[in-house]
């Protein structure tokens, strides 16, 4: 299972659809940030980042906001990011708009906690759930570009949405009664 792991990351890092879907998000990251940033710094190169079913590329920012900015700001600037809107994004936006059969709800928004004096942090909901009473309905996309093959973008979404589905999976009264909880 290691081995297979080792195997599945080095072919995402060696996949030219890959990091050119990666490099599009980085790069338009860039050109959000810097105009609010007095620092700003992101490396040229991913690295990989493993998760219970899924690896992903991976590329730190940081930076540091001018004084005059608020975070709020910068959430808006970043709102929506080409993976969950598109590119080029105004064009991408429409399409979506007019064609998209999906009220998306709070997927893909920017989620996250500001404190009274600006500080505060947020992240994109790619893969998250609305529950109403016995019912779930999962959200999770992948990047389509150019070079994607819809099977394997397809069975990438349904690696993604695992985890959530595991989650909401019913548990036996044995992992209840261990976490101190009663039924």
């Amino acid at each position: 299972h290691e081995q297979q792991d080792a195997e599945l990351g080095q072919a995402l890092m060696d996949s030219a659809k890959d990091r050119h879907e990666h490099a599009l998000v980085v790069q338009t990251l860039r050109e959000a940030l810097q105009p609010y940033c007095a620092m700003l710094e992101i490396p040229p190169q991913p690295q990989l980042h493993r998760l219970a079913h899924v690896q992903h590329l991976l590329t730190p920012v940081l930076g540091r906001l001018r004084p005059q900015v608020d975070l709020l700001q910068v959430v808006d600037a970043l709102h929506p990011t080409p993976a969950v809107g598109g590119l080029p994004r105004g064009k991408a936006l429409g399409y979506i708009r007019e064609h998209e059969q999906l009220d998306r709800g709070w997927y893909a928004a920017p989620v996250g906690w500001l404190n009274a004096e600006g500080d505060g942090e947020f992240a994109v909901a790619l893969r998250s759930a609305l529950i109403r009473g016995n019912q779930a309905h999962l959200f999770a996309g992948c990047g389509i570009v150019g070079e994607s093959d819809p099977e394997s973008e397809y069975q990438e979404t349904c690696l993604k949405l695992r985890t959530i589905g595991e989650a909401l999976r019913p548990q036996p009264a044995a992992t209840y009664e261990k976490l101190g909880l009663s039924l």
